[in-house]
């Protein structure tokens, strides 16, 4: 792409766009699901192409989605990240759910949050292992530790603990100064009742 910018600069933006769709194709013909998305996006938002052209835009991003996803479902991060990147939270909201598990479930600990707390998964033992997955990482979330905190204090997936609650709580504040005061996205509820210890 260096230089197809470099005959941009000289020549001007059309021939720019013409030079890069040159370049994502061939890539995309060999297999990159990046490439795909990138053409596809180019054929899709530059007025000067036909409509022929502009028809090719959305074969291309079903072509670079499947390459990502293959790619996502045997573990490469790379090609998960790239791909949450690029879907529409709209329309593409299911591979979307499947792609942030899967990180989550990679050793990104920051998608295991947004991953449990989806429609259809929030509050059920799904988003609960989510939840404990990225709070016990090697590299926890301390937002993990607070929602999982939350679910221990309701019940939500989980069987009710109010005492395991309250130590996920201060693990979480441990990780994350902001996880549990009042920049926390929910709020902090107020401290946890404690059941007597037996004696």
């Amino acid at each position: 792409m260096q230089e197809c910018t470099r005959l941009g600069r000289q020549v001007g933006y059309a021939p720019l766009v013409t030079c890069g769709a040159r370049h994502y194709s061939r890539a995309c013909v060999a297999g990159s699901g990046v490439d795909c998305l990138a053409l596809s996006e180019l054929y899709a938002g530059w007025p000067g192409w036909s409509r022929k052209q502009k028809a090719r835009a959305a074969p291309l991003r079903r072509r670079g989605i499947t390459i990502l996803d293959k790619g996502c479902n045997a573990g490469v991060v790379n090609d998960c990240e790239a791909l949450l990147a690029r879907l529409s939270a709209i329309y593409e909201d299911t591979i979307q759910a499947r792609v942030e598990r899967r990180l989550c479930e990679l050793g990104r600990t920051g998608e295991c949050v947004p991953a449990a707390d989806r429609n259809g998964v929030r509050g059920s033992p799904l988003a609960a292992r989510l939840l404990e997955r990225g709070c016990s990482a090697p590299q926890p979330s301390g937002l993990a530790c607070y929602f999982l905190a939350q679910a221990y204090s309701s019940g939500g997936g989980v069987p009710r603990d109010t005492i395991k609650a309250a130590e996920l709580r201060t693990r979480a504040c441990a990780l994350d100064r902001n996880a549990c005061g009042q920049c926390a996205p929910y709020g902090c509820p107020e401290r946890e009742p404690q059941r007597p210890r037996p004696r």
